[in-house]
């Protein structure tokens, strides 16, 4: 499965989120982070590219997830993916 927001999905996430949700950075802003990949629900039981499993990060926390560096907020990787992962079943749940 293609892990890629369309271009409204993307403009729906800035719009939600606003900045950085991990840090409140409002300059750098990389593009909407997927929170859940494929491998999550491999049986396309729910759409991983929609705006329930998207958020922003700045250029620094992205790269922190991806390459393991250092989040604008201080947290370890850990803290940051369960905070992440704790709101996005949030918002999937809201849709059910």
């Amino acid at each position: 499965m293609r892990r890629k927001f369309t271009t409204k999905t993307q403009e729906e996430i800035l719009e939600r989120d606003g900045c950085c949700v991990l840090g409140e950075e409002e300059f750098n802003l990389s593009r909407p982070h997927h929170i859940f990949y494929g491998a999550h629900y491999p049986d396309g039981e729910y759409d991983i590219n929609g705006k329930w499993n998207g958020c922003i990060l700045c250029q620094q926390s992205h790269n922190a997830f991806h390459h393991q560096g250092e989040f604008c907020n201080g947290k370890s990787l850990a803290e940051n993916r369960e905070a992440l992962e704790k709101t996005a079943l949030k918002r999937l749940n809201e849709i059910r």
